[in-house]
């Protein structure tokens, strides 16, 4: 099992995006983080540190990976909603009864649609 104290790493490009609401999560948890951020302009430019060094490797541990994820001791999950879900229970924040989780899915779906919507404008 993991520790609450044992910072989880966060892997994502090196912009806000939807690593965002992860950092919020951890910051708003009390859970300790440190960050793998990669280069956008690498990216562009050529193959980036994500896929030359740190995806091979990750895929090992998850044959799902892309960005953004989150490395928990041996545990490597994936994909923004997933990583949400997870930050959350391991910082406590999703609800107690079934009633109270109903109510934090939803409020994290609704705002996936507001932030969908959003980037549409």
């Amino acid at each position: 099992r993991t520790s609450r104290r044992m910072p989880v790493t966060l892997g994502y490009w090196d912009i806000r995006g939807l690593a965002a609401p992860m950092r919020m999560i951890c910051h708003y948890g009390g859970l300790e983080f440190d960050e793998n951020l990669y280069s956008l302009q690498e990216a562009k430019g050529g193959p980036s540190r994500w896929f030359k060094d740190n995806k091979p490797d990750l895929l090992k541990q998850n044959p799902c990976i892309t960005l953004p994820y989150i490395k928990d001791g041996e545990k490597v999950i994936t994909l923004s909603n997933a990583v949400y879900f997870y930050l959350g229970r391991k910082a406590g924040m999703t609800g107690n009864s079934d009633k109270e989780k109903e109510q934090v899915e939803a409020i994290l779906f609704m705002s996936f649609d507001l932030r969908n919507d959003a980037v549409a404008l």
